[in-house]
This record gives C-alpha cells, structure tokens and sequence, in this order.
C-alpha cells in the first residue's frame, strides 16, 4: 500500500514538473490553425524536402532563397487525412528562431482553390503566396515522431516506398 501512495506521489510530482517547464519554455498545446479555411483545400501532397536556403532581408527578418521539394504522393482521400492530421498533438512555442520545413524532412503541402499554399512540417509552416515563400511567425509545430508517422502511414497505403 504504501509503494503504491508513494508511486502515485511520484507519478504526479513528475507530471506536475513536465506540466510546469513545458509552460515555463511557452509550450502550450493547441488546434492546428490552417492558413485557410479547409473548405478551400484543393489538393494536399506529401512532400519530401530537397533543398533549402536563407539569408536576411535589410530589416534583419530571415527570408527563404532557396526552396526546393519532391512530391512523394497526393492525398486521395483529404477529409480523412485533414481528421487524422487534426488528431496529431500541434503545439506552440514562444518564437524564438524562425522555424520551418528543410532540407531531408518530410512536410504535407496544401494547395488552396486561391492558388496559395501552405507547407507544414513537424518544426514549422511556409506559406507561398505569388510564388513567394513566407515563413509563418505562429510556431506552431509538432511531435516528429508522431507527424512523421502519419506521413509515413499514408506513404505506404499508396504503395510509395523510399529506396
């Protein structure tokens, strides 16, 4: 009896200590926010990066030079994925670094009716608009192992294998 008080303590000591740094480093665990309405979803791919690049623009803000990816496949059934992809922890941080999908990490690209597009990876979002990439200042990002999971999942029900 008292190993398990003693176990419950801990266990809800440790809780409370994981609960408190992830609020003391601006974790807080949120609804992803798309940047448009999903009703407005043309496509979704699932897109491997290749190549990416940055310098700085006069104000000193990061901007993308460089940004290149391979499509791996397209999501055929996008409701399901957008469900699916709703369920993945998303959190955010207080914006330290600009974060966003490179080189080698696998990213879910969202192509709008408007002919925007947003690419969203584990550590962070761009958003293309003319042609021209924008990192997005939400930090919003998510568990790699979880978010590359669900990528993988739906890589190998399209019968898409990496060699």
């Amino acid at each position: 009896m008292k190993k398990t008080l003693a176990l419950i303590l801990f266990a809800a000591t440790l809780i409370l200590a994981l609960t408190g740094c992830m609020q003391i480093l601006g974790y807080s665990e949120i609804k992803y926010e798309f940047y448009q309405d999903t009703d407005t979803i043309e496509s979704i791919e699932l897109i491997k990066m290749t190549n990416s690049d940055y310098d700085f623009d006069d104000n000193g803000k990061e901007i993308i030079t460089v940004y290149e990816f391979e499509i791996l496949t397209q999501v055929t059934d996008t409701k399901q994925f957008l469900s699916d992809f709703e369920s993945l922890m998303c959190f955010t941080m207080k914006k330290i670094v600009d974060l966003y999908p490179e080189s080698d990490e696998y990213a879910v690209k969202i192509n709008y009716t408007n002919e925007t597009a947003e690419i969203i990876g584990a550590y962070g979002q761009v958003f293309i608009v003319n042609d021209t990439y924008i990192i997005s200042d939400k930090a919003q990002h998510f568990l790699e192992d979880e978010f590359n999971g669900l990528v993988e999942m739906y890589l190998a029900s399209n019968n898409y294998f990496e060699i």
